[in-house]
């Protein structure tokens, strides 16, 4: 949001001077007492409600620019670090790209997600009640013309 565009929101009846203290203060974050000196402005007239409602009225339009996203952190990031790198300043390009990363997740071990949904038994027994042509189909065997199948007990090999 551009300060013009803050600025149109002041409400009607502010003078020149309580219109740029509002401005020195919201917008160029000076103190009071030294924003109220640069506008020529009393400082006992700051606490008036109508500039306190100018200052809230400011605070509230600034605010609704803070929608930032990840694409704006990554661009200021990057700038960050590139004026980094113009600055010769390596530990301070370090820590962007390490922000940068934790920003993207990167720093995180790769997650595997695996959920077996039956117990050894219950595949097992499954696997024996399947007719021979679906195991075969299931062993790759489809070229098999003739076959013998005899069942191998737990603990024999």
């Amino acid at each position: 949001m551009t300060e013009p565009t803050a600025l149109a929101c002041l409400p009607p009846g502010l003078t020149n001077e309580e219109a740029e203290y509002v401005y020195n203060v919201e917008i160029l974050d000076l103190p009071t007492r030294k924003a109220a000196q640069l506008a020529g402005l009393p400082y006992k007239s700051t606490g008036s409600p109508l500039i306190k409602q100018a200052r809230e009225l400011v605070r509230a339009e600034l605010r609704g620019n803070l929608q930032v996203t990840k694409e704006d952190a990554t661009f200021g990031l990057k700038e960050a670090i590139n004026r980094a790198r113009l600055f010769g300043e390596p530990m301070t390009e370090i820590a962007g790209w390490d922000r940068l990363i934790k920003l993207h997740g990167l720093d995180e071990p790769q997650k595997i997600n695996i959920n077996l949904t039956a117990s050894l038994d219950a595949l097992k027994a499954q696997v024996r009640s399947m007719p021979d042509s679906d195991l075969l189909a299931l062993a790759g065997g489809s070229e098999v013309i003739d076959a013998e199948f005899y069942e191998v007990r737990d603990g024999q090999g």
